[in-house]
Protein backbone atom coordinates (compact mmCIF):
# COMPACT_ATOMS: atom_id res chain seq x y z
CA UNK A 1 0.00 0.00 0.00
CA UNK A 2 1.52 3.30 -1.09
CA UNK A 3 1.99 5.97 1.46
CA UNK A 4 2.02 9.68 0.74
CA UNK A 5 4.51 11.73 2.71
CA UNK A 6 3.57 15.23 3.73
CA UNK A 7 4.82 17.88 1.27
CA UNK A 8 7.99 19.56 2.36
CA UNK A 9 7.82 23.24 3.13
CA UNK A 10 10.22 25.33 1.12
CA UNK A 11 11.50 28.79 1.82
CA UNK A 12 10.60 31.30 -0.85
CA UNK A 13 13.66 32.68 -2.55
CA UNK A 14 13.89 36.46 -2.49
CA UNK A 15 15.88 38.27 -5.11
CA UNK A 16 18.55 40.57 -3.63
CA UNK A 17 16.89 43.74 -4.89
CA UNK A 18 13.65 42.77 -3.14
CA UNK A 19 15.16 42.10 0.28
CA UNK A 20 13.79 44.32 3.04
CA UNK A 21 16.35 46.20 5.12
CA UNK A 22 14.13 46.58 8.17
CA UNK A 23 14.98 50.29 8.33
CA UNK A 24 11.58 51.40 7.01
CA UNK A 25 7.94 50.42 7.50
CA UNK A 26 7.56 47.05 5.76
CA UNK A 27 4.61 48.01 3.59
CA UNK A 28 6.30 51.18 2.37
CA UNK A 29 9.66 49.55 1.64
CA UNK A 30 8.09 46.53 -0.07
CA UNK A 31 5.92 48.77 -2.24
CA UNK A 32 8.93 50.86 -3.26
CA UNK A 33 10.87 47.77 -4.29
CA UNK A 34 7.95 46.35 -6.27
CA UNK A 35 6.84 49.59 -7.91
CA UNK A 36 7.17 50.17 -11.63
CA UNK A 37 7.69 53.71 -12.85
CA UNK A 38 4.35 55.30 -13.68
CA UNK A 39 2.05 52.62 -12.28
CA UNK A 40 -0.61 53.32 -9.68
CA UNK A 41 1.52 52.04 -6.83
CA UNK A 42 4.44 54.24 -7.84
CA UNK A 43 2.26 57.32 -8.03
CA UNK A 44 0.73 56.54 -4.65
CA UNK A 45 4.18 56.25 -3.12
CA UNK A 46 5.03 59.64 -4.58
CA UNK A 47 1.97 61.19 -2.94
CA UNK A 48 3.03 59.67 0.42
CA UNK A 49 6.60 60.92 0.07
CA UNK A 50 5.50 64.36 -1.09
CA UNK A 51 3.28 64.67 1.98
CA UNK A 52 6.28 63.97 4.23
CA UNK A 53 8.57 66.33 2.28
CA UNK A 54 6.01 69.14 2.24
CA UNK A 55 5.76 69.19 6.02
CA UNK A 56 9.51 69.51 6.54
CA UNK A 57 9.77 72.15 3.83
CA UNK A 58 7.04 74.37 5.27
CA UNK A 59 8.28 74.01 8.85
CA UNK A 60 11.99 74.51 8.23
CA UNK A 61 12.03 77.42 5.75
CA UNK A 62 10.54 80.92 6.03
CA UNK A 63 7.24 81.18 4.10
CA UNK A 64 8.63 83.37 1.32
CA UNK A 65 11.47 80.92 0.64
CA UNK A 66 9.36 77.79 1.09
CA UNK A 67 6.93 79.11 -1.52
CA UNK A 68 9.69 79.16 -4.12
CA UNK A 69 10.63 75.57 -3.27
CA UNK A 70 7.00 74.49 -3.44
CA UNK A 71 6.96 75.14 -7.19
CA UNK A 72 9.42 72.25 -7.63
CA UNK A 73 7.41 70.17 -5.17
CA UNK A 74 4.30 70.86 -7.22
CA UNK A 75 5.96 69.59 -10.41
CA UNK A 76 6.36 66.16 -8.78
CA UNK A 77 2.79 66.28 -7.54
CA UNK A 78 1.55 67.13 -11.04
CA UNK A 79 3.58 64.28 -12.54
CA UNK A 80 2.01 61.86 -10.07
CA UNK A 81 -1.40 63.10 -11.32
CA UNK A 82 -0.26 62.64 -14.93
CA UNK A 83 -0.59 66.40 -15.47
CA UNK A 84 2.95 67.36 -16.47
CA UNK A 85 5.90 66.00 -18.43
CA UNK A 86 9.09 64.34 -17.28
CA UNK A 87 11.01 67.13 -18.98
CA UNK A 88 9.29 69.71 -16.78
CA UNK A 89 10.13 67.66 -13.71
CA UNK A 90 13.80 67.52 -14.66
CA UNK A 91 13.89 71.26 -15.18
CA UNK A 92 12.28 71.83 -11.78
CA UNK A 93 14.76 69.47 -10.16
CA UNK A 94 17.74 71.24 -11.73
CA UNK A 95 16.37 74.64 -10.71
CA UNK A 96 15.77 73.63 -7.09
CA UNK A 97 19.22 72.08 -6.77
CA UNK A 98 20.85 75.23 -8.16
CA UNK A 99 18.87 77.46 -5.78
CA UNK A 100 19.58 75.40 -2.65
CA UNK A 101 22.63 77.44 -1.50
CA UNK A 102 20.67 80.68 -1.86
CA UNK A 103 17.68 79.27 0.06
CA UNK A 104 20.03 78.08 2.81
CA UNK A 105 21.85 81.42 3.10
CA UNK A 106 18.65 83.48 3.10
CA UNK A 107 17.13 81.33 5.83
CA UNK A 108 20.26 81.71 7.96
CA UNK A 109 20.10 85.48 7.45
CA UNK A 110 16.51 85.55 8.69
CA UNK A 111 17.43 83.63 11.85
CA UNK A 112 20.56 85.72 12.43
CA UNK A 113 18.45 88.86 12.81
CA UNK A 114 16.76 87.35 15.87
CA UNK A 115 19.91 86.14 17.62
CA UNK A 116 21.21 88.10 20.59
CA UNK A 117 24.55 89.78 19.77
CA UNK A 118 27.24 87.82 21.65
CA UNK A 119 29.22 89.45 24.45
CA UNK A 120 31.78 86.65 24.90
CA UNK A 121 33.40 83.89 22.77
CA UNK A 122 31.16 81.16 24.20
CA UNK A 123 27.97 82.91 23.13
CA UNK A 124 29.50 83.74 19.75
CA UNK A 125 30.13 80.04 19.28
CA UNK A 126 26.55 79.24 20.25
CA UNK A 127 25.22 81.66 17.62
CA UNK A 128 27.44 79.97 15.04
CA UNK A 129 26.02 76.58 16.06
CA UNK A 130 22.46 77.86 15.69
CA UNK A 131 23.23 79.13 12.20
CA UNK A 132 24.88 75.84 11.23
CA UNK A 133 21.92 73.78 12.44
CA UNK A 134 19.52 76.05 10.56
CA UNK A 135 21.59 75.59 7.41
CA UNK A 136 21.51 71.81 7.85
CA UNK A 137 17.77 71.95 8.41
CA UNK A 138 17.28 73.71 5.07
CA UNK A 139 19.68 71.32 3.35
CA UNK A 140 17.73 68.25 4.47
CA UNK A 141 14.28 69.77 3.93
CA UNK A 142 15.09 70.70 0.34
CA UNK A 143 16.85 67.34 0.01
CA UNK A 144 13.58 65.59 0.82
CA UNK A 145 11.93 67.35 -2.13
CA UNK A 146 14.88 66.53 -4.39
CA UNK A 147 14.56 62.87 -3.45
CA UNK A 148 10.87 62.99 -4.38
CA UNK A 149 11.82 64.38 -7.78
CA UNK A 150 14.49 61.70 -8.19
CA UNK A 151 11.92 59.11 -7.15
CA UNK A 152 9.94 59.77 -10.30
CA UNK A 153 12.45 57.84 -12.39
CA UNK A 154 13.96 55.74 -9.57
CA UNK A 155 11.47 54.65 -6.92
CA UNK A 156 14.26 53.63 -4.52
CA UNK A 157 15.07 57.32 -4.00
CA UNK A 158 11.78 57.64 -2.10
CA UNK A 159 13.28 55.60 0.75
CA UNK A 160 15.53 58.58 1.51
CA UNK A 161 12.64 61.01 1.97
CA UNK A 162 11.67 60.00 5.55
CA UNK A 163 15.32 60.22 6.68
CA UNK A 164 15.85 63.62 5.09
CA UNK A 165 12.62 65.02 6.53
CA UNK A 166 13.29 63.70 10.04
CA UNK A 167 16.81 65.15 10.04
CA UNK A 168 15.54 68.52 8.79
CA UNK A 169 12.94 68.82 11.54
CA UNK A 170 15.38 67.65 14.23
CA UNK A 171 17.98 70.26 13.24
CA UNK A 172 15.29 72.96 13.13
CA UNK A 173 13.93 72.04 16.55
CA UNK A 174 17.35 71.96 18.22
CA UNK A 175 18.56 75.15 16.52
CA UNK A 176 15.56 77.18 17.61
CA UNK A 177 15.08 75.36 20.92
CA UNK A 178 17.83 73.68 22.93
CA UNK A 179 20.71 75.52 21.26
CA UNK A 180 19.27 78.86 22.38
CA UNK A 181 18.41 77.70 25.91
CA UNK A 182 20.08 79.89 28.51
CA UNK A 183 19.68 77.10 31.06
CA UNK A 184 21.54 74.63 28.83
CA UNK A 185 24.33 77.16 28.33
CA UNK A 186 24.58 77.76 32.07
CA UNK A 187 24.67 74.01 32.76
CA UNK A 188 27.53 73.59 30.29
CA UNK A 189 29.52 76.39 31.94
CA UNK A 190 28.89 75.12 35.48
CA UNK A 191 29.76 71.53 34.58
CA UNK A 192 32.92 72.71 32.81
CA UNK A 193 34.10 74.57 35.92
CA UNK A 194 33.41 71.53 38.09
CA UNK A 195 35.26 69.17 35.76
CA UNK A 196 38.23 71.53 35.49
CA UNK A 197 38.47 71.68 39.30
CA UNK A 198 37.82 68.05 40.27
CA UNK A 199 38.47 65.65 37.37
CA UNK A 200 42.06 64.75 36.64
CA UNK A 201 41.36 64.06 32.94
CA UNK A 202 39.86 67.53 32.54
CA UNK A 203 43.07 69.28 33.58
CA UNK A 204 44.20 69.25 29.97
CA UNK A 205 41.32 71.56 29.07
CA UNK A 206 40.49 75.01 30.29
CA UNK A 207 36.90 75.64 31.45
CA UNK A 208 36.05 77.56 28.26
CA UNK A 209 37.04 74.65 26.00
CA UNK A 210 35.22 72.19 28.24
CA UNK A 211 32.07 74.31 28.11
CA UNK A 212 32.03 74.17 24.31
CA UNK A 213 32.58 70.41 24.35
CA UNK A 214 29.85 69.81 26.92
CA UNK A 215 27.43 72.08 25.07
CA UNK A 216 27.85 69.99 21.91
CA UNK A 217 27.38 66.78 23.91
CA UNK A 218 24.11 68.14 25.28
CA UNK A 219 22.93 69.18 21.82
CA UNK A 220 23.79 65.75 20.44
CA UNK A 221 21.43 64.14 22.94
CA UNK A 222 18.66 66.59 22.10
CA UNK A 223 19.14 66.04 18.35
CA UNK A 224 19.00 62.25 18.76
CA UNK A 225 15.77 62.51 20.75
CA UNK A 226 14.19 64.79 18.18
CA UNK A 227 15.22 62.77 15.12
CA UNK A 228 13.96 59.55 16.73
CA UNK A 229 10.62 61.19 17.52
CA UNK A 230 10.27 62.55 13.98
CA UNK A 231 11.14 59.19 12.44
CA UNK A 232 8.53 57.48 14.59
CA UNK A 233 5.91 60.06 13.62
CA UNK A 234 6.69 59.65 9.91
CA UNK A 235 6.78 55.86 10.17
CA UNK A 236 3.33 55.83 11.75
CA UNK A 237 2.00 57.88 8.85
CA UNK A 238 3.63 55.56 6.30
CA UNK A 239 2.30 52.47 8.08
CA UNK A 240 -1.18 53.93 7.76
CA UNK A 241 -0.70 55.07 4.16
CA UNK A 242 0.96 51.84 2.96
CA UNK A 243 -0.17 48.97 5.20
CA UNK A 244 1.87 45.79 5.33
CA UNK A 245 -0.58 43.44 3.62
CA UNK A 246 -0.97 41.52 0.37
CA UNK A 247 -2.79 44.46 -1.11
CA UNK A 248 -0.55 47.25 0.12
CA UNK A 249 -1.34 49.81 -2.52
CA UNK A 250 -0.85 53.26 -0.98
CA UNK A 251 -4.10 54.66 0.32
CA UNK A 252 -3.21 58.09 -1.04
CA UNK A 253 -3.39 56.59 -4.54
CA UNK A 254 -7.03 55.57 -4.12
Amino acid sequence: MATHSAPRKRLTLVEPHLELSGKFPRGFERSVKLAHVGDLQHRGLLFCSLTVARRSLLECLPPSIATRCMSAWQSADLWARDATSLRAVRQARAGLFAELPAHRDRTVEVVRRWLTPPDDPFKAHINAVVERYVALSVHHAVGAVLQCLDGITDASALLEVPKQAAAALAYRNVALGAARSEQLQADALDNARWQADYLEGALRHDPASLAVQLFHEYLGVHWKNHVDAQRLYIEQFLEWAVPDSQDNRPRLAE
